[in-house]
């Protein structure tokens, strides 16, 4: 239905849109199917910590993009300075998804 209303007005941004939209709603409709077996308050608390280090990213890779201009290889040096400021952020902040990543066991399979 997004499709319908927003393609012929703004193209493949209308599709990008509408898209985004319906992932939107998904997404809010399974937060509600499992809001009483999942602790909310908690996902979105971490939710917030990875959205502020994703804006962040965007801060910095825009940046890069404009300083930098067009072109595959300031693209690339973009792209890897942006996952760097990412990883950064997980490092300075001591995340708990490093001591997963790097564990030598498997204690989150059972």
């Amino acid at each position: 239905i997004a499709n319908l209303a927003l393609i012929p007005q703004n193209g493949a941004m209308g599709a990008v849109y509408a898209s985004v939209l319906s992932e939107l709603i998904v997404a809010l409709v399974q937060l509600f199917m499992v809001r009483k077996e999942l602790p909310i308050r908690q996902i979105f608390q971490i939710f917030c910590r990875y959205f502020g280090y994703s804006l962040l990213m965007l801060f910095v890779g825009l940046l890069l993009l404009h300083t930098l201009g067009e072109g595959v290889l300031p693209l690339l040096i973009t792209v890897v300075g942006c996952i760097f400021v990412y990883i950064l952020c997980l490092f300075t902040t001591h995340d708990p998804i490093l001591s997963l990543i790097f564990s030598k066991e498997d204690s989150y399979v059972k």
